[in-house]
């Protein structure tokens, strides 16, 4: 006898590249949805030049797949949507309403940049505020806790709510640390992309209250001093060595996860981050990892001197065991969301 056929499943994903952490994150959730389904990613010739372009990728091809993925259904055909655009939930809530499964991916958060723009100070504090409404008005309230985006995940998170469908079974994918002599005092990883926060990473980088520490600077190539050892475009093992040569990562990024700070938590490695990132409120290990203001490059350096004086290995078995811990909560939440496909 042959073996029934599985049943199949579309999958929409906006980012899907192996380059970066949202398509690094989409390819797991994809895995995962492979454990059930036969997969079947789409695409066509709309996609492939969407892609090409950050700004039609990241503003236009979600509209596109919306459309896309109204079509599938009405095919009747099974839809999984991986989009990390919030400021579209609402669209999101009417794929969900529709039957459109939604997996959950990294995005910009709601949080307002210390230094932000006033454009960009109303995008964040009203218009996509305005959208998350829509979201929660259009969801059924039990299908919301499983398809949050980002930005509606923190807003729920606020309100106590902790285990969302925002899981990361690509925690599962990082390997324990690499054995490396610690050569390195900071470890510090950027792109010009705005949620990144680069131009903070540039003063930081080039202040003379850093001058201190030996540093290891991965992102765009620019002028730095003689204590950083800069590196561009690198393989993802070669990342690794370099942050698994480090005593402490610090990131000025406002995203609401990163791979390499779930990578340095594996690796016992300490995050230091800004208290308003998603990061901390994934991380939440402590209020003296965290810092307010990512412009502040006082405060910043003195918490990073007082955390690479006073660390142990005693501390260092304590972040491992927290990302064991993290992994084992993020793959319960990827068991449900998949069993409820």
């Amino acid at each position: 006898m042959t073996a029934s056929k599985r049943e199949m499943a579309y999958v929409v994903g906006c980012d899907i590249s192996s380059e970066t952490g949202e398509g690094f994150l989409a390819n797991s959730l994809i895995e995962l949805v492979q454990t059930r389904f036969d997969v079947t990613v789409y695409s066509d010739w709309f996609v492939q030049s969407f892609r090409s372009h950050q700004l039609l990728r990241d503003r236009v091809l979600p509209l596109y797949f919306f459309l896309v993925c109204m079509l599938l259904r009405l095919g009747r055909h099974r839809v999984v949507f991986l989009n990390y655009v919030p400021i579209w939930n609402f669209l999101n809530a009417i794929l969900a309403r529709c039957g459109v499964k939604l997996g959950p991916i990294t995005g910009s958060v709601l949080v307002v940049p210390t230094r932000a723009s006033l454009k960009e100070r109303i995008i964040r504090l009203y218009l996509q505020r305005i959208f998350i409404t829509l979201s929660e008005w259009l969801l059924p309230r039990r299908s919301f806790l499983w398809c949050a985006t980002p930005s509606v995940f923190l807003r729920l998170q606020n309100s106590g709510l902790r285990n969302l469908g925002f899981g990361f079974p690509y925690l599962n994918k990082i390997e324990s640390e690499p054995l490396m002599v610690k050569s390195y005092d900071l470890f510090i990883y950027s792109n010009r992309h705005p949620i990144k926060n680069h131009a903070a990473v540039l003063q930081f980088l080039a202040s003379p209250l850093t001058r201190g520490f030996k540093i290891c600077y991965v992102g765009p190539t620019t002028k730095t001093q003689q204590n950083v050892s800069s590196f561009g475009p690198i393989s993802e093992k070669e990342f690794n060595h370099l942050l698994a040569s480090s005593r402490l990562y610090i990131t000025l990024s406002f995203e609401d996860g990163g791979i390499t700070g779930f990578k340095a938590l594996a690796y016992g490695i300490p995050v230091l981050c800004p208290r308003s990132s998603g990061l901390a409120f994934a991380v939440q290990y402590g209020d003296s990892y965290c810092f307010k203001d990512p412009y502040n490059i006082e405060d910043i350096v003195n918490r990073a001197s007082f955390l690479l004086r006073s660390w142990t290995v005693e501390q260092k078995s304590i972040l491992i065991e927290h990302f064991d811990k993290l992994k084992e909560k993020y793959d319960n939440t990827s068991i449900k969301w998949v069993s409820s496909l």
